[in-house]
């Protein structure tokens, strides 16, 4: 590919602590946008994760923990992103799909389409949030308390529907479910659970991901039957505010952007907008 020697791939080959060292200081540029990469949930023996340099400065990052979809970084130089995917092609592996910041996460997914084959679909438009100070909403009937692991089977019943709604074309979107109640009863993470005025858990959201200066808030869930009552809200705010007594300066979150619903009630409890992602799926 014509200028591939001005381009090098960077992989964790070198150590793992190597590589992340070479990569933060590019991450932490946007923290907000890259704060899946930042805070993923720990390197494994299945954990993908590679890097372009350009000219000796990095200019995309990438990772995965198979079978989720590949995360991608911003790109600071477009012709990376055709030789990032002849880098993980050389490599054999097979991408679920995609996320990543617009236009690069779209871009991604051309070339990757026009590389192998695939067909690449967009299947959600999500936003990345951040907040460093929360409006607790009034008149919600309630209160918040953490989950224990006593909560565990109800947790993954409402993690597994969570997943249903809002993956439901993604591949390893079952797997997801249980990891992500598993990763989220290791601290520093956790599940903030409502309780509404009798007692009964009605809407919960998890947390995990802590990066240099924040963490990542989500996924938040109600069950249908427990919508439209303010709970989500309530249970979101209570978490965060948490989350930055704790002393995180920042907390994320993403949005489906199909729901203009949640989006709204977000921003009302103190977050503001930063970036919109594409989530990108291969198919044969």
């Amino acid at each position: 590919m014509d200028g591939d020697r001005s381009f090098k791939l960077l992989t964790t080959a070198s150590g793992i602590e190597v590589f992340q060292e070479r990569v933060a200081p590019f991450l932490l540029q946007a923290e907000a946008v890259h704060c899946l990469l930042l805070g993923g949930k720990g390197q494994s023996a299945s954990t993908k994760s590679y890097a372009v340099e350009h000219e000796g400065e990095i200019v995309a990052v990438a990772g995965m923990t198979p079978p989720l979809n590949l995360v991608l970084s911003q790109v600071r130089v477009a012709s990376a992103i055709p030789f990032l995917v002849k880098g993980i092609r050389a490599r054999d592996i097979d991408l679920p799909g995609v996320i990543g910041p617009e236009p690069e996460a779209e871009r991604f997914a051309a070339a990757w389409q026009g590389a192998t084959g695939r067909l690449a679909q967009r299947s959600m438009r999500e936003r990345v949030y951040q907040a460093r100070h929360v409006h607790v909403p009034a008149a919600v009937a309630g209160s918040a308390r953490p989950a224990t692991p006593s909560d565990r089977s109800l947790l993954l019943e409402w993690a597994e529907r969570f997943v249903a709604e809002s993956f439901p074309v993604e591949k390893g979107a079952g797997v997801y479910a249980e990891q992500m109640v598993e990763n989220r009863f290791v601290s520093p993470a956790g599940w903030t659970l409502w309780l509404d005025g009798t007692g009964e858990p009605v809407s919960v959201a998890g947390y995990s991901g802590p990066t240099a200066n924040g963490i990542r808030l989500g996924p938040v869930y109600s069950p249908p039957e427990h919508r439209r009552r303010g709970y989500g809200s309530a249970v979101t705010a209570a978490t965060t505010r948490l989350l930055l007594e704790r002393g995180h300066r920042i907390v994320f979150l993403f949005t489906d952007l199909a729901n203009p619903a949640s989006n709204h009630i977000y921003t009302e409890i103190g977050y503001e907008p930063v970036a919109d992602f594409g989530v990108y799926v291969f198919t044969a």
